[in-house]
C-alpha cells in the first residue's frame, strides 16, 4: 500500500494543509509496508511527539510559527484522518528489530532528565537520517532504471520459510498441527526496468536440502539476468543490486567477486551494490511477498505444483515468473581459485561500486551514502577470471535437512485432508525423492553463456548532416572569445607558459550530488590545464623548432603509419621528449572520434604496465588539447582540427 497524494480539494486551513504536506514528506521515506497487514509502519524508535517536534522545529527555523497546529490537533488528525490512520508506530515489531533503535529507545524511556532525553533523541534522529538516505538511494536507482534502459535495478530477498511448508492448509487441526512438512524457501527478485509495469517479479522456490547461502543468491541473480536478456536481447550498462545485510547469503566475498567478474568480462560497465541498514531492510520485495502471504491465508497448496500456481496467482501486476530450483551451481568452488586474497571487514560498508578506471576494474566502498569512495586507488578483487566454458558443478544437496524418514512417516497422516491427485503426487515424490535429488553429471544449460553472448559492441553514432549546414554547426560549436578590458582578461597564448602556470586534479561528481571521487580519472593524477585556443598543428615542412614546446604529460595526436587505419585517431600522452634523438616516448590511448578515450595498459594489479612506444617526433600532428572533464572524449574543436590535420597529409578520415 502506498501513501496517498493530496490535493487542495479538502479546502482546509493553511495550517492544516501545511501539516498534511509535512506528514506526507515525513512518512514517505521512513515507512515500511507490513508483509501481511494493510498498514504502514514507522520505525519503532520514533514517537508521534518526535514527528511533531521535528515539524515544529523546521517551521520555527523558517520563521513560520503561525503555520503550526497545536499538538492536540496534530494527534487528532493522525488518529482520525483516513489518509494517516493506517500509519502505525508499533512498540513491538513483528520483524527483527534494529539493535541501535532498541538501545536508544530503552535509554530514552528510562531517563528522567530532559537534557539527556534530548541528546538521545538527537542520536536517534541521526541514525534514522542514515536509514532514510539509504532508502532514498534505492528509490533513485529504481526511478533511473524505469526511465532509461541504460540502467537496471535488481532487488533480491527471501521470504519467511514458516509459511510455505508442504502440504499447506488454511486451517490447522489438532491431528496435523505438529506433523512434519516439506520445508520450502521462496526467493524473490524484483527487477525495475522500462517495461510497461516498470518492473518484473521472479520467484524461485527450492526445498530445504539446498542451503540458503551465496550459491543460492548467485543462481537467482544469474537466472534473473538471463531472463532480462531473453526479453530485451541485451544487458544494461549499469547494474544496481539491492540486498539485505545477511553475510551468509549476499554480503560476502563470492557475491562481490561475481559482480567484479561481470564488469571485468565486459558484460556490464558498472555495478553498484547497496545494503540497507540492519533492522531496516524491508523493501518492495517484502511488499510483493505480502501478497503471497495473503493468498496463502486463503488458498490450499498441497503439492509443489499447486504452491507454484498459488504464488503465480498472488501477484498480478506483473504476474511473477515462478521457477523451481532443483539444483544450483556451485559458484563458491568456481570462483575461489581466482580470488586475489583474503577479504577482511567487507561486511561493514553499506555501499560498493565496481567499475573500470583507466583500463582496470576496481572495487571501491563506503560506509554510508554521501561519503567518499575508498580507497583512492581502488581494490583488485580477482587475480584471474574463470573460463565460462568451464561449467561449475552442482551443489550437492543435504538430504538430512529434509528429514526423509519423518516425511515418509508423517505425510500419510494427512491423507484424510488430501484429494486423490495430491495423494498420488506425494506417493511418487516420496518413493523417488533420492532419485530426484541426484546431482546430474553435466548440466543441460549454463545461463552464463547466453548472458555473455548478449554483450554488444558500443555503436559509434555516424554523422548524417548534409554538408550545406556544416557552417551552421561550426558557428554553434565555436567557443566564445574572452571579453577583455585593456590587459585584463587576456588569455595565455603560449602552451609552455600555460603548462607552467597551473596544474589541477581532475575530479568528478557522483550521482548523489557530492564529490566522492566517482570519476573517470585516477585520484591524485594531475592534468595540465591548456586553453582550447592553444591548439597547434604541426607544419609539414617545418623544422624541429616547432616541437620544442612539447612537454611530458601533454596530450598529442600522432600519425604512425604502421598503426593506421586500425588506430584512428591516434591519441597518446607524452612520457619523455628527446629532441636530440628526435623521438617521443608516448603512452597510447584507446581513442575514438566520439566516445570515451582512456590510457591503455597490459597486465593487471601490481604487474600492470602502460602500453608505450618510441616514435619519431615528426609523427606528431596536433598538440595543446585536453579531453572533456566529464566524459573523457575529444572536444568538438579538437576533432575538427585533427581531421583537418590528417586530411592535409593525405589521409581519408
Amino acid at each position: 500500500m502506498g501513501l496517498p497524494h493530496f490535493t487542495r480539494q479538502d479546502k482546509g486551513t493553511s495550517r492544516l494543509w501545511t501539516l498534511r504536506i509535512h506528514l506526507t514528506g515525513a512518512l514517505t521515506h521512513n515507512t515500511t509496508n507490513m508483509p501481511h497487514l494493510d498498514t504502514i509502519v514507522l520505525p519503532s524508535a520514533l514517537t508521534k511527539y518526535m514527528v511533531y517536534k521535528k515539524m515544529r522545529d523546521e517551521h520555527n527555523r523558517k520563521g513560520m510559527q503561525g503555520e503550526i497546529v497545536k499538538g492536540r490537533r496534530f494527534y487528532q488528525i493522525w488518529k482520525k484522518d483516513p489518509d494517516f490512520s493506517k500509519v502505525k508506530i508499533r512498540k513491538e515489531g513483528v520483524f527483527t528489530k534494529c539493535s541501535t533503535c532498541t538501545v536508544l529507545t530503552e535509554e530514552r524511556n528510562k531517563t528522567l532528565h530532559s537534557e539527556t532525553r534530548k541528546s538521545v533523541e538527537a542520536v536517534m534522529e541521526k541514525h534514522l537520517e542514515l536509514v532514510k538516505k539509504e532508502r532514498n538511494v534505492y528509490e533513485r536507482h529504481k526511478e533511473k532504471s524505469r526511465s532509461d534502459s541504460k540502467y537496471l535495478c535488481v532487488s533480491i530477498d527471501g521470504m519467511d520459510q514458516s509459511k510455505t511448508g508442504l502440504p499447506h492448509f488454511t486451517r490447522q487441526d489438532k491431528g496435523t498441527a505438529r506433523l512434519w512438512t516439506l520445508r520450502t524457501h521462496l526467493t524473490g527478485a524484483l527487477t525495475h526496468n522500462t517495461s510497461s509495469y516498470g518492473k518484473d517479479f521472479h520467484v524461485f522456490i527450492n526445498t530445504a536440502d539446498i542451503p540458503s547461502d551465496s550459491n543460492l543468491t548467485l543462481n537467482v541473480l544469474m537466472a534473473t539476468l538471463e531472463s532480462y536478456v531473453r526479453k530485451h536481447n541485451k544487458l544494461p550498462d549499469v547494474l544496481y543490486l539491492q540486498f539485505d545485510n545477511c553475510w551468509r547469503e549476499n554480503k560476502n566475498v563470492f557475491v562481490l567477486c561475481f559482480a567484479y567478474m561481470l564488469v571485468a568480462m565486459g558484460i556490464v560497465k558498472k555495478i553498484r551494490i547497496n545494503f540497507l541498514l540492519v533492522g531496516h531492510t524491508h523493501n518492495d520485495v517484502d511488499q510483493a511477498f505480502s501478497r503471497i502471504s495473503e493468498k496463502l491465508r486463503k488458498a490450499i497448496a498441497l503439492t509443489m505444483e499447486r504452491l507454484k500456481a498459488v504464488v503465480a496467482e498472488a501477484y498480478t501486476k506483473p504476474m511473477p515468473n515462478v521457477v523451481e530450483l532443483q539444483h544450483v551451481f556451485d559458484f563458491k568452488s568456481w570462483l575461489q581459485p581466482h580470488i586475489a586474497g583474503v577479504f577482511r571487514h567487507h561486511t561493514v560498508p553499506h555501499n560498493f561500486r565496481i567499475k573500470r578506471i583507466d583500463g582496470e576494474v576496481l572495487l571501491h566502498y563506503r560506509q554510508y551514502t554521501g561519503e567518499k569512495w575508498l580507497p583512492d586507488g581502488g581494490l583488485v578483487c580477482m587475480k584471474s577470471l574463470p573460463d565460462l566454458t568451464d561449467i561449475p558443478p552442482f551443489v550437492k544437496p543435504i538430504l538430512d535437512r529434509l528429514d526423509i524418514p519423518a516425511l515418509k512417516s508423517d505425510i500419510p497422516k494427512y491423507r484424510f485432508r488430501m484429494d486423490i491427485e495430491s495423494k498420488s503426487w506425494w506417493i511418487d515424490y516420496l518413493e523417488n525423492i533420492k532419485e530426484r535429488k541426484k546431482v546430474p553429471h553435466k548440466p543441460n544449460h549454463w545461463p552464463m553463456m547466453s548472458i555473455a553472448a548478449a554483450v554488444t559492441e558500443e555503436e559509434v553514432p555516424i554523422s548524417v548532416l548534409p554538408e550545406s549546414i556544416q557552417p551552421v554547426v561550426d558557428r554553434l560549436n565555436k567557443e566564445m572569445p574572452a571579453v577583455t578590458v585593456g590587459k585584463q582578461g587576456q588569455q595565455a597564448r603560449c602552451i609552455q607558459s600555460t603548462i607552467q602556470a597551473a596544474e589541477t586534479v581532475v575530479t568528478g561528481t557522483n550521482e548523489e550530488g557530492g564529490n566522492d571521487g566517482d570519476n573517470d580519472s585516477v585520484p591524485g593524477m594531475s592534468a595540465v590545464v591548456v586553453e582550447e585556443d592553444t591548439l597547434q598543428m604541426a607544419e609539414i615542412e617545418g623544422d624541429m623548432e616547432q616541437f620544442k614546446v612539447l612537454k611530458e604529460d601533454m596530450m598529442v595526436a600522432l600519425y604512425v603509419e604502421h598503426h593506421f587505419p586500425e588506430m584512428c585517431p591516434q591519441i597518446a600522452s607524452i612520457k619523455k621528449v628527446d629532441l636530440d634523438e628526435e623521438t617521443l616516448i608516448v603512452h597510447w590511448y584507446h581513442a575514438s572520434w566520439s566516445s570515451k578515450c582512456y590510457p591503455l595498459y597490459k597486465g593487471g594489479g601490481r604487474h600492470r604496465e602502460a602500453v608505450t612506444e618510441a616514435v619519431d617526433i615528426r609523427c606528431t600532428v596536433l598538440w595543446g588539447f585536453l579531453l572533456t572533464n566529464k566524459n573523457k572524449t575529444l572536444k568538438g574543436v579538437t576533432v575538427q582540427r585533427l581531421k583537418h590535420a590528417y586530411r592535409s597529409i593525405g589521409l581519408d578520415v
